[in-house]
């Protein structure tokens, strides 16, 4: 235990040797970061861009009638095609009843260009795809595909009454119960359910069906109307769509520096062979790496317990944070997991430079394109879901959803704590802050396990290289990977003198070789057995290898060819 802590304590004192040495760069990463963060609370608290939190009063919205729905149906179209499916005697029925209504509706049928029937749902759909090919979005034409369900090819008249209505409308976000990112007001204030017929067509179908399920019974009693859900009155706060741009923003400019004073230091150490002599000396490969982590939370721990602070009270408690409705503790969590992300995705990149001016520079182009590109891609349903999940893997991107969620419970004004981390903002299946945070966490596992693999086959000039192949050796036993010890050559014994028969070998060194730069053989087809209990001394003139068959022996050098055994391994 106390050798453990000691290599803490080495550790730990390289790491302020080192801020030490690079404290501007220390302040830097201390002060930008705070200072960009302040000024959101200064914009927020002084109210710099409007007017705080207009109340709306609450909505109400007229009732359309029967009369109106039919008159104001398809005004923006000028062409209607429309289809059912399946055809049968019953279906068949339902659309007689349904011709109606549509021929009020489509002013004497003179919109309507086809009125087909199709056995099946996907007839119907290859028929609009045909149809509707070269079509734009913004043409005057439209179809609907009346798909009704469960229905069998006899006249009887089902009790469960179901039915779906499709249409060509592509922006038409049926898929999502909920919208990507919810107003503080309603969803919706245009009447495209309206003008684009769709009303129209299942008040028609409904109406069909009444008549057809009560024998044609008069309906002259009854009146038909649709209204909107009322609205509550609601805060209309401009700051909360700014925060949704600025927080991304100054976030990026904050935490660029971790490229230079995490990964440009990581790849200095790989490529002067600190870090191996760090082996050398007794530290485990993950402590060093641990280093690096604690290296970066010295001193952006300490900031992120400023934003927090900045963030969740400002700098003048009188006028009101940024972050209102979410506890401080999530919001402190969320930045340190960012920030440990950030360290990790800078670990992966750094296994694959060597020159630490390179992966300082590939780093931060990355980390700017993470956010200038990938922030827009946000909220878009249309990408594939194999892009969003490698888009999720990027830290900044990540975070960028939280600060949209972070939004979206503020302009709600729900309150936000640790009982419901994991409920979405917009209800549903939407993103939550826990959703976020476990992703940080993947993101940490993903760059930890490429970071270890990546280095393990390629160490930079210093270290052993394992081949490429090397996990699997974690999937056998060892007993099927083992490459057992091969016994002593038969040397000529007029040139050496044979050892002892009771001496045991402890490292055998077979055929090893190493070539420097392509063409500068430094070590030739070395044969060598080193006994238990034996002091053995390397002996030659300057430039006969001594110093590089040591290195490879304490693994400082990985060998071009040849093998080392040592304890049957």
């Amino acid at each position: 235990m106390m050798y453990f802590r000691r290599k803490w304590q080495v550790l730990m004192w390289k790491n302020l040797i080192v801020r030490k040495r690079h404290w501007f760069l220390t302040l830097f990463e201390l002060v930008i970061p705070v200072l960009l963060f302040w000024l959101v609370a200064w914009m927020r608290q002084n109210d710099v861009i409007g007017k705080k939190a207009n109340v709306v009063p609450e909505t109400i919205n007229k009732p359309y009638s029967e009369a109106t729905i039919i008159d104001y149906s398809f005004i923006h179209h000028d062409i209607v095609n429309i289809a059912y499916a399946p055809d049968t005697s019953f279906t068949r029925r339902i659309i007689e009843e349904f011709n109606k209504t549509v021929t009020s509706v489509l002013h004497n049928n003179s919109k309507l260009d086809s009125f087909d029937a199709f056995d099946s749902e996907l007839k119907l759909e290859q028929f609009f795809h045909v149809k509707f090919e070269n079509r734009s979005m913004y043409t005057n034409q439209i179809g609907y595909g009346i798909v009704f369900e469960d229905i069998k090819d006899d006249a009887k008249i089902p009790k469960d009454f179901k039915y779906k209505i499709r249409s060509t409308i592509p922006k038409w976000e049926t898929k999502n119960i909920f919208p990507q990112f919810l107003p503080a007001g309603p969803t919706d204030e245009g009447d495209n359910y309206l003008y684009q017929g769709f009303l129209a067509i299942q008040m028609g179908i409904d109406n069909a069906y009444i008549q057809v399920a009560s024998g044609g019974a008069s309906m002259n009693n009854f009146s038909l109307s649709v209204q909107k859900f009322p609205f509550p009155a609601y805060k209309v706060d401009i700051f909360n769509e700014l925060f949704k741009s600025l927080m991304p923003l100054f976030t990026s400019l904050s935490f660029i520096t971790i490229s230079i004073s995490v990964l440009k230091k990581v790849v200095e150490e790989k490529s002067s062979g600190v870090k191996e002599m760090m082996k050398m000396m007794g530290l485990e490969t993950w402590m060093v790496w641990a280093g690096w982590v604690l290296n970066g939370l010295m001193v952006y721990g300490i900031t992120c317990a400023i934003i927090t602070m900045l963030l969740c009270y400002g700098y003048d408690s009188d006028k009101g944070p940024v972050i209102a409705h979410v506890h401080f503790t999530i919001i402190f969590t969320l930045f340190i997991l960012f920030c440990l992300a950030a360290i990790f995705f800078c670990f992966a990149i750094s296994s694959f430079f060597m020159s630490p001016t390179i992966g300082m520079s590939v780093g931060m182009i990355v980390w700017v394109f993470s956010y200038t590109v990938l922030q827009a891609s946000i909220g878009d349903t249309t990408l594939p879901l194999a892009l969003n999940l490698l888009f999720s893997l990027v830290p900044m991107y990540n975070m960028c959803m939280g600060y949209n969620v972070i939004a979206a419970f503020e302009s709600r004004g729900v309150a936000v704590s640790w009982l419901n981390l994991f409920s979405g903002a917009m209800g549903g299946t939407s993103s939550s802050l826990g959703t976020v945070m476990l992703m940080f966490i993947v993101q940490m596992a993903v760059y930890m396990i490429i970071t270890w693999y990546v280095t393990s086959i390629h160490p930079g000039p210093y270290g052993r290289a394992e081949p490429w192949w090397f996990p699997y050796k974690f999937c056998v036993r060892p007993e099927e990977t083992r490459e057992p010890m091969l016994g002593s050559d038969d040397e000529d014994e007029e040139r050496y003198e044979s050892p002892p028969k009771d001496m045991k070998v402890g490292l055998k060194i077979q055929d090893l070789r190493k070539v420097f730069n392509g063409n500068m053989v430094a070590v030739d087809k070395v044969n060598l057995d080193i006994y238990e209990g034996q002091i053995t001394a390397l002996l030659g003139h300057n430039g006969a290898g001594k110093t590089t068959t040591m290195s490879i022996l304490t693994g400082m050098y990985s060998p071009t060819a040849g093998s080392v055994y040592a304890k049957d391994y």
